[in-house]
Formats: structure tokens, C-alpha cells, sequence
């Protein structure tokens, strides 16, 4: 475990790295707008964040990944108290990132390996099912997310998420 503080926006948040050697994902970050020995153990705001260089370093606008971690860093702030648990290595629904810019091609209607000679353009989901197949079109996982709020005392949450793989993970 180590920490250091970073600026987002006109707030201080405190940034922690985490690593499970024993897990598919080993490294993960932690956003909080507290120390973690101050933030709450019941109803905590969680966000499960997977990685996305395309979206989050490279600001792709067709990836709303971006988005998605700016409003839980947003929320966590408002709420004044929460955690991101942000997992680098699940870009990709955990391919890394050649899936994601082969899922992009499939988004945008651009012609790509998957799609010779084929410009519609599909939902991110139905992008990712059409080039990994429904069974495995996601690997991530979220045990790692779920010991690290062990860990941490956390007896339960609110999680910032739709994604029901998510849900039953944690």
C-alpha cells in the first residue's frame, strides 16, 4: 500500500496503490476524497472503475470511460466521503487495449479485421460480443475489489453501477 494526494479539480483526493499478488489484476488504485482511516464502513459510495487508455489517457469522445470515472470522482466529492477502485489492467472488458480499438471500429461503422466490408455500427456491448463471442466477450473480475473493501472494514455499500457482473461480484 502506498498514497500520495493529487488535485481534481478545485479538490485535494487522496490516491492509494494496492497490490494482490494472488490476483488476475495485481494492481489497483484507490480515489478518495478522505484518508481511508476516516471514510465510512456502512453504505460507502464504491465505484468499480476498469482501466481504459483510449477513453481515460488518450480522451477518445467515442469512449465515455472518461466520463464515467470524472463523474464518480465528481460524486465521491459532492458526497464527501466514498472510494474508486480503479482497476488499470481490465482495459478492454479485460483484453487490454487491441480489443478496445477493435471494439471502437465496430462502434464507429469503421471497416476492421472483425468487419471487412461491414460499416454498421453496433453498442459497445454488441461490438465486444461480436469479436470475442457471448461466453468470454468479459474476463474482468471483481474479487480482488471485493477483499480490497474487506480489507478496509467496509460492511456495505452503494455502488455506483449498472453493470450486474459488478454487482454479483462484489
Amino acid at each position: 500500500l502506498h498514497a500520495r494526494m493529487e488535485n481534481f479539480g478545485d479538490s485535494n483526493v487522496y490516491s492509494y496503490g494496492f497490490t494482490l499478488e494472488d490476483d488476475p489484476w495485481k494492481y489497483y488504485e484507490i480515489f478518495s476524497p478522505k484518508l481511508l482511516d476516516d471514510i465510512s464502513h456502512d453504505n460507502l459510495l464504491v465505484r468499480v472503475d476498469s482501466g481504459c487508455d483510449i477513453g481515460q489517457i488518450y480522451d477518445d469522445k467515442g469512449c465515455d470511460c472518461r466520463e464515467q470515472l470524472h463523474t464518480a470522482l465528481d460524486a465521491v466529492q459532492q458526497e464527501g466521503d466514498g472510494i474508486i477502485i480503479h482497476v488499470p489492467s481490465q482495459d478492454g472488458r479485460g483484453y487490454g487495449a487491441a480489443t478496445i480499438m477493435e471494439t471502437e471500429s465496430l462502434k464507429r461503422g469503421i471497416l476492421g479485421v472483425t468487419n471487412p466490408g461491414d460499416l454498421t455500427k453496433y453498442d459497445t456491448v454488441t461490438a465486444a460480443v461480436k469479436i470475442l463471442g457471448k461466453e468470454v466477450y468479459d474476463i474482468r473480475s471483481y474479487n480482488g475489489a471485493s477483499r480490497i473493501l474487506k480489507a478496509l472494514g467496509i460492511r456495505s455499500v452503494v455502488l455506483q453501477t449498472d453493470n450486474r457482473k459488478k454487482v454479483a461480484g462484489l
